[in-house]
């Protein structure tokens, strides 16, 4: 309520500030819901430079980790390094092997800063990120 010219007035809708309003909470997922939770995911991505696609899979907060620190340290070869931890078979099964990073530096920037930039966007990586993986 308000006051006009001495008299009381009702706010209007358009006076009041929009607020959201509350979605319905979803379920409280317990420890054992969390561990059992299938939240990798994985996608098809096309690699013109290779002739074809490749599955990438989202990367476990280890992996993370480890390419956090990859990424401080200027790991020789850390681009390539980042690509071997999310370069998968259609059921997530890594086809590369940590000692495969080398050779698999050898191959086009291009197709390896595509691939790149899809795992920053898939695992909302953010732009800090992006620009650490270009760095290197």
């Amino acid at each position: 309520m308000g006051a006009k010219d001495g008299k009381c007035t009702m706010a209007t809708p358009t006076d009041i500030p929009d607020h959201e309003v509350a979605e319905e909470p979803r379920k409280l997922v317990t420890a054992r819901d969390i561990l059992d939770a299938e939240d990798i995911s994985i996608e098809l991505f096309d690699v013109p430079e290779w002739n074809g696609s490749v599955y990438l899979r989202t990367l476990k907060s280890g992996e993370g980790d480890e390419i956090a620190r990859l990424m401080s340290k200027n790991t020789p070869n850390a681009n390539a390094r980042v690509a071997i931890k999310c370069i998968c078979d259609q059921n997530g099964g890594l086809v590369f092997k940590p000692r495969d990073a080398e050779d698999l530096a050898n191959k086009s920037f291009s197709a390896i800063n595509r691939i790149l930039e899809k795992i920053v966007d898939m695992n909302n990586m953010g732009e800090s990120a992006d620009r650490e993986l270009e760095g290197n």
